[in-house]
Protein backbone atom coordinates (compact mmCIF):
# COMPACT_ATOMS: atom_id res chain seq x y z
CA UNK A 1 0.00 0.00 0.00
CA UNK A 2 1.33 3.44 -1.03
CA UNK A 3 0.82 6.38 1.26
CA UNK A 4 0.32 9.76 -0.02
CA UNK A 5 2.51 11.84 1.94
CA UNK A 6 1.06 15.31 1.06
CA UNK A 7 -2.55 13.50 2.35
CA UNK A 8 -1.02 12.54 5.90
CA UNK A 9 0.72 16.17 6.22
CA UNK A 10 -2.86 18.12 5.01
CA UNK A 11 -4.65 15.94 7.61
CA UNK A 12 -2.40 16.48 9.85
CA UNK A 13 -2.61 20.78 9.13
CA UNK A 14 -5.99 20.28 9.28
CA UNK A 15 -6.01 18.44 12.41
CA UNK A 16 -3.88 20.90 14.34
CA UNK A 17 -6.00 24.11 12.77
CA UNK A 18 -9.02 22.61 14.25
CA UNK A 19 -8.10 22.36 17.95
CA UNK A 20 -6.24 25.58 17.65
CA UNK A 21 -9.74 27.04 16.42
CA UNK A 22 -11.66 24.99 19.45
CA UNK A 23 -9.40 26.06 21.68
CA UNK A 24 -9.06 29.91 20.95
CA UNK A 25 -13.02 29.42 21.65
CA UNK A 26 -13.03 28.44 24.65
CA UNK A 27 -9.83 30.87 25.81
CA UNK A 28 -12.21 33.51 24.09
CA UNK A 29 -15.23 32.36 26.10
CA UNK A 30 -13.68 31.96 29.06
CA UNK A 31 -12.62 36.09 28.40
CA UNK A 32 -15.56 37.38 27.33
CA UNK A 33 -19.23 37.25 27.34
CA UNK A 34 -21.29 34.71 25.32
CA UNK A 35 -23.16 37.07 23.24
CA UNK A 36 -19.96 38.94 22.27
CA UNK A 37 -18.20 35.99 20.70
CA UNK A 38 -17.87 36.34 17.07
CA UNK A 39 -16.15 34.24 14.27
CA UNK A 40 -13.80 37.53 13.51
CA UNK A 41 -13.05 37.13 17.17
CA UNK A 42 -11.97 33.58 17.30
CA UNK A 43 -10.40 34.10 13.67
CA UNK A 44 -8.27 36.73 15.05
CA UNK A 45 -7.11 34.90 18.04
CA UNK A 46 -6.20 31.29 16.55
CA UNK A 47 -4.86 33.12 13.50
CA UNK A 48 -6.55 31.98 10.82
CA UNK A 49 -8.87 33.45 8.05
CA UNK A 50 -12.61 33.79 8.56
CA UNK A 51 -13.15 31.39 5.57
CA UNK A 52 -10.66 28.90 7.48
CA UNK A 53 -13.05 28.78 10.40
CA UNK A 54 -16.06 28.13 7.82
CA UNK A 55 -14.19 25.20 6.31
CA UNK A 56 -13.82 23.53 9.66
CA UNK A 57 -16.63 24.20 11.49
CA UNK A 58 -19.67 24.51 8.63
CA UNK A 59 -22.24 25.61 11.48
CA UNK A 60 -20.63 28.18 12.88
CA UNK A 61 -20.62 28.70 16.67
CA UNK A 62 -23.00 26.33 16.77
CA UNK A 63 -20.33 23.69 15.89
CA UNK A 64 -18.06 25.53 17.41
CA UNK A 65 -19.87 25.09 21.04
CA UNK A 66 -21.01 21.46 20.26
CA UNK A 67 -17.23 20.66 20.36
CA UNK A 68 -15.77 23.20 22.91
CA UNK A 69 -18.82 21.23 24.89
CA UNK A 70 -17.16 17.35 24.13
CA UNK A 71 -13.51 18.82 24.36
CA UNK A 72 -14.37 20.06 28.08
CA UNK A 73 -16.53 16.98 28.88
CA UNK A 74 -13.46 14.52 27.81
CA UNK A 75 -11.24 16.36 29.15
CA UNK A 76 -12.87 16.55 32.67
CA UNK A 77 -13.39 13.01 32.51
CA UNK A 78 -9.53 12.18 31.71
CA UNK A 79 -8.48 14.86 34.82
CA UNK A 80 -8.42 12.48 37.55
CA UNK A 81 -8.53 8.87 35.95
CA UNK A 82 -5.95 7.15 37.85
CA UNK A 83 -6.70 3.55 36.14
CA UNK A 84 -9.39 1.45 37.97
CA UNK A 85 -6.81 -0.88 39.21
CA UNK A 86 -5.48 1.46 41.87
CA UNK A 87 -9.18 2.29 43.44
CA UNK A 88 -12.19 0.70 44.06
CA UNK A 89 -15.20 1.04 41.45
CA UNK A 90 -16.94 3.49 43.16
CA UNK A 91 -13.84 5.85 44.32
CA UNK A 92 -12.83 5.08 40.41
CA UNK A 93 -16.14 6.91 39.54
CA UNK A 94 -16.03 9.61 42.02
CA UNK A 95 -12.30 10.28 41.01
CA UNK A 96 -13.78 11.00 37.39
CA UNK A 97 -16.76 12.97 38.09
CA UNK A 98 -14.41 14.90 40.63
CA UNK A 99 -11.97 15.77 37.33
CA UNK A 100 -15.35 16.76 35.25
CA UNK A 101 -16.68 19.18 38.51
CA UNK A 102 -13.00 21.05 38.69
CA UNK A 103 -12.55 21.28 34.99
CA UNK A 104 -16.45 22.96 35.04
CA UNK A 105 -15.33 25.01 37.72
CA UNK A 106 -12.50 26.33 36.19
CA UNK A 107 -14.69 27.04 32.67
CA UNK A 108 -17.42 28.97 34.00
CA UNK A 109 -17.95 31.44 31.07
CA UNK A 110 -17.59 28.27 28.80
CA UNK A 111 -20.40 26.23 31.42
CA UNK A 112 -22.85 29.19 30.86
CA UNK A 113 -22.13 29.42 26.83
CA UNK A 114 -22.79 25.78 27.03
CA UNK A 115 -26.21 25.84 29.36
CA UNK A 116 -27.30 29.29 27.08
CA UNK A 117 -26.88 27.74 23.55
CA UNK A 118 -28.15 23.75 24.99
CA UNK A 119 -31.76 24.43 24.52
CA UNK A 120 -31.83 26.58 21.47
CA UNK A 121 -29.24 23.66 19.90
CA UNK A 122 -31.55 20.34 21.24
CA UNK A 123 -34.66 22.26 19.77
CA UNK A 124 -32.70 22.56 16.44
CA UNK A 125 -31.81 18.90 16.42
CA UNK A 126 -28.24 19.99 16.72
CA UNK A 127 -27.35 18.56 20.49
CA UNK A 128 -25.81 15.48 20.85
CA UNK A 129 -26.13 14.03 24.77
CA UNK A 130 -22.00 13.51 25.14
CA UNK A 131 -21.80 13.62 28.27
CA UNK A 132 -24.16 10.68 28.47
CA UNK A 133 -21.96 8.78 25.88
CA UNK A 134 -19.14 9.20 27.66
CA UNK A 135 -20.73 8.26 30.91
CA UNK A 136 -21.82 5.21 30.02
CA UNK A 137 -18.57 3.09 29.19
CA UNK A 138 -16.97 3.56 32.61
CA UNK A 139 -20.61 3.24 34.85
CA UNK A 140 -20.84 -0.10 32.89
CA UNK A 141 -17.57 -1.23 33.67
CA UNK A 142 -18.04 -0.06 37.61
CA UNK A 143 -21.25 -1.49 38.03
CA UNK A 144 -20.52 -4.65 36.78
CA UNK A 145 -17.15 -4.83 38.72
CA UNK A 146 -19.27 -4.15 41.90
CA UNK A 147 -21.92 -6.76 40.40
CA UNK A 148 -24.88 -4.44 41.14
CA UNK A 149 -28.15 -5.45 39.24
CA UNK A 150 -29.44 -2.42 38.10
CA UNK A 151 -29.52 -1.05 34.53
CA UNK A 152 -26.00 0.91 34.07
CA UNK A 153 -27.80 2.56 30.94
CA UNK A 154 -30.34 4.39 33.40
CA UNK A 155 -27.90 5.29 36.19
CA UNK A 156 -25.61 6.64 33.30
CA UNK A 157 -29.10 9.19 32.15
CA UNK A 158 -29.65 9.73 35.86
CA UNK A 159 -25.78 10.94 36.14
CA UNK A 160 -26.02 13.22 33.59
CA UNK A 161 -29.15 14.58 34.35
CA UNK A 162 -27.97 15.60 37.93
CA UNK A 163 -24.95 17.06 36.35
CA UNK A 164 -27.09 18.71 34.11
CA UNK A 165 -28.84 20.23 36.55
CA UNK A 166 -26.00 21.32 39.00
CA UNK A 167 -24.44 22.84 35.75
CA UNK A 168 -27.44 24.94 34.95
CA UNK A 169 -28.39 25.69 38.74
CA UNK A 170 -24.54 26.56 39.33
CA UNK A 171 -24.21 28.95 36.10
CA UNK A 172 -27.32 30.99 37.27
CA UNK A 173 -26.16 31.33 40.69
CA UNK A 174 -28.61 29.25 42.63
CA UNK A 175 -25.89 26.55 44.30
CA UNK A 176 -22.15 27.55 45.19
CA UNK A 177 -19.20 25.81 44.01
CA UNK A 178 -19.09 23.81 46.39
CA UNK A 179 -22.80 22.41 45.73
CA UNK A 180 -21.98 22.15 42.47
CA UNK A 181 -18.49 20.03 43.32
CA UNK A 182 -20.47 17.92 45.75
CA UNK A 183 -23.36 17.17 43.20
CA UNK A 184 -21.43 16.29 40.32
CA UNK A 185 -18.76 14.19 42.24
CA UNK A 186 -21.43 12.61 43.98
CA UNK A 187 -23.75 12.04 41.06
CA UNK A 188 -23.27 8.21 40.64
CA UNK A 189 -23.86 7.28 44.23
CA UNK A 190 -27.33 9.46 43.99
CA UNK A 191 -27.99 7.50 40.65
CA UNK A 192 -27.47 4.15 42.08
CA UNK A 193 -29.69 5.14 45.13
CA UNK A 194 -32.14 6.42 42.77
CA UNK A 195 -32.41 3.55 40.84
CA UNK A 196 -31.68 0.93 43.26
CA UNK A 197 -34.85 2.78 45.71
Amino acid sequence: MIVDGRKVRAAKTHSVMHDKILEAARELLQATEFIDLTIPMIAQHAGCSVPTIYNHFPGALQDIYVQVTEVTIRKGLLRKDFGRGRLSPSDYMGSLLEGLAETVLENKNVAAAIMTYAPQAAAEGNWDPELLQMLEPPIRGVMSEMQLLVDSEEVAFICSVIIRGAVTSWTQNYITDKEFYDYVSQSFLMAIKIVSD
